[in-house]
């Protein structure tokens, strides 16, 4: 008989099972809903167990999503170059700018470098200065006066520096719906709310108001912290008091706690103004070109009659503008450090309104931003463009820079930023690798550590991040271990349950398969008629009981994503996938059902083995 004919056969005694008034018995319904919950718990059993894993190793190491798993490196103590722009270059696929090219091999193909800076009490913060201003005085620019830490409640304030391309800068603005500035040093902050919680938000207020003028200040200073959009910070050790945008997000996701994320970049040009008196780099510029910035104000009297003003109106002034009026001779203001021009402009404006007195200010032009050249994002390993015109010999320190060519009004030259922080190094400290597959992430990181040029070793994991690492490590082992016991006893439950039902299938037809024998099929057509049966249990039930069981999950982790576990992993860990299930691919849901299916095939010919043979006639499969 033709398979066309015998495959029609096979559908109609299938389909006739689920008659409302079955002719027959409904074996087929008992094994499609065999194999559907099957499918249904072997689906279920993968997701639950990748999700325990994911969840763990995301509250430990802080998945940073759509990028993957973080893997937090720092350079070799014996390598004076750090992680210099050849190593950053190698894992962005370009060729070594200068010494030895790095290769890469699996699993590190394919991955990028990120560079970061770490900021945090009395060290690199301190140059773009603390996100308040100094309540205890001038000169002394961190936190511990406006931080509950200083109270002895434990909290280190700390923060990376990041380039704009880095994916936790990216995270922190697609997951608050911003997008990313063009400026070439942004002047923007990211924020952890739970971090911040330790903010004495009374003293950051004293401290603004008395270091920026009331009008300028006031609208940026609202009743609660949390609802701050502007953060006053201190730029250059205190050269410059600058409003910068705060970006807000519960947590950041990291292996340490992090407070903050401050761009890089801007933090790059700040060095280097800082460290070469010839550049000035003035974040809170007005206008370029501009005479936008105000040294000192002197006051003269239109009258001799009307000089005892002068005084009265200098402490006016003085007052309006808080500490950064500095000293006063009676009859003019030298400024602390240059002040942008409109404080200047209000506070006089408001005091000499109407008064006979005349006003000289001496000015300071803000310079051309252009001046520094935009570090070339994570490839630019910690160095940034200087005009050489800006440079003087006595500028390039530690023999570590030629001097600039003879044409310094178009030239520029790179410097190592970094190597003024940190004298070993004239690279970066310190990186993170993110891999997308967390099973991936342990052999990504043993492979960091085994990665060598001619100098040595180039990393070693950051201790605090191994020790995370090697507890997700263990606690996958533990649930690989526990988990085999429990499989082999599934598999086996499964088998018997799959062979009786499959047996009840085949006795309760034997006399059907003696008449179809008798009208000319041989056992082989049964054997395939049996095949095409099982065929379309398989798609019935598996398909059917799968869908459901993905359904059910994909409402699961809506109902996960508004709970108050998913919000404390959001505000306490940073942890923003709230997937608690993850749903299968259609290739990983088209493998199980295949790998049901022929397992259900082998069962199901060894049975017809057993029960008929391939000698059997008519009235053999009728007894």
């Amino acid at each position: 008989m033709e398979q066309r004919s015998i495959v029609w056969i096979a559908w109609k005694e299938y389909w006739r099972s689920y008659l409302f008034k079955a002719p027959a018995n409904r074996d087929f319904i008992w094994l499609t809903l065999l194999v559907g919950f099957i499918t249904a718990l072997v689906m279920a059993a993968v997701s639950l167990q990748e999700g325990l894993l994911e969840k763990h190793a995301d509250s430990l190491l802080g998945k940073v999503a759509p990028f993957g798993f973080p893997v937090a490196i720092r350079s070799d103590i014996a390598r004076a170059r750090g992680i210099d722009r050849d190593i950053i270059g190698a894992f962005a696929g370009e060729a070594a700018a200068a010494g030895e090219a790095v290769s890469l091999s699996p699993p590190l193909t394919g991955l990028r470098l990120f560079p970061y800076e770490l900021m945090e009490e009395g060290g690199r913060f301190a140059l773009v200065s603390d996100p308040v201003l100094a309540a205890r005085g001038d000169r002394e620019h961190f936190t511990q006066a406006v931080l509950n830490a200083a109270s002895g409640q434990g909290f280190r304030f700390q923060g990376w520096a990041v380039y704009r391309d880095d994916p936790l800068w990216q995270w922190a603005h697609q997951s608050q719906g911003k997008e990313i500035s063009g400026e070439k040093f942004p002047q923007r902050i990211v924020l952890s709310r739970h971090a911040w919680q330790n903010f004495d938000y009374r003293a950051y207020r004293k401290a603004v108001l008395e270091n920026v003028p009331t009008e300028i200040a006031r609208p940026t200073l609202p009743e609660r912290a949390a609802d701050l959009k502007v953060l006053w910070m201190f730029f250059n050790y205190g050269r410059s008091v600058v409003p910068v945008e705060v970006l807000w997000v519960d947590n950041i996701p990291s292996p340490l706690q992090l407070a903050f994320l401050f761009p890089l970049e801007t933090l790059q040009a700040a060095t280097a103004a800082w460290h070469l008196p010839s550049l000035v780099f003035e974040p809170d510029r007005i206008d370029v070109g501009k005479a936008a910035r105000i040294e000192s104000i002197r006051l003269f009297a239109n009258h001799p009659a009307d000089a005892p003003l002068i005084p009265a109106l200098i402490d006016a002034i003085a007052g309006c503008l808080g500490k950064a009026a500095g000293v006063s001779d009676g009859s003019a203001l030298q400024f602390a450090r240059s002040l942008p021009a409109r404080w200047v402009d209000l506070c006089v404006d408001r005091t000499t309104l109407n008064q006979p007195v005349q006003i000289s200010r001496t000015e300071t032009a803000v310079p051309d931003p252009v001046d520094l050249e935009t570090p070339q994002q994570a490839t630019s390993g910690g160095w940034i463009g200087v005009p050489c015109a800006r440079l003087r010999i006595e500028d390039l320190q530690h023999g570590r820079n030629k001097v600039c060519p003879r044409n310094p009004l178009t030239a520029r030259r790179d410097i190592p930023v970094n190597g003024w922080f940190d004298a070993a190094f004239s690279g970066f400290r310190s990186a993170v690798v993110y891999v997308p597959d967390r099973r991936k992430v342990h052999d990504v990181a043993f492979a960091l550590t085994k990665l060598k040029d001619s100098s040595g070793p180039l990393f070693w994991l950051d201790p605090t991040y191994e020790s995370a690492l090697n507890k997700v490590q263990y606690l996958s082992r533990v649930v690989d271990y526990l988990s085999r016991p429990i499989l082999v006893a599934a598999i086996l439950f499964a088998l018997y349950l799959m062979t009786n039902t499959m047996a009840l299938v085949i006795d309760h037809r034997k006399a059907n398969y003696g008449t179809l024998v008798a009208y000319g099929l041989t056992p082989g057509d049964i054997r395939f008629m049996l095949m095409v049966q099982l065929a379309l249990t398989c798609m019935v039930g598996g398909f059917s009981f799968g869908l459901a069981q993905e359904a059910v999950k994909a409402g699961s982790n809506l109902v996960f994503a508004a709970s108050d576990v998913a919000a404390l992993g959001r505000n306490t860990l940073g942890i923003t996938d709230t997937v608690i299930l993850p749903l299968l691919s259609w290739q990983e849901f088209l493998a199980v059902c295949t790998m049901i299916y022929l397992v259900s095939a082998v069962i199901l010919m060894w049975l017809v083995h057993l029960r008929m043979s391939k000698y059997a006639g008519p009235t053999d499969l009728l007894k």
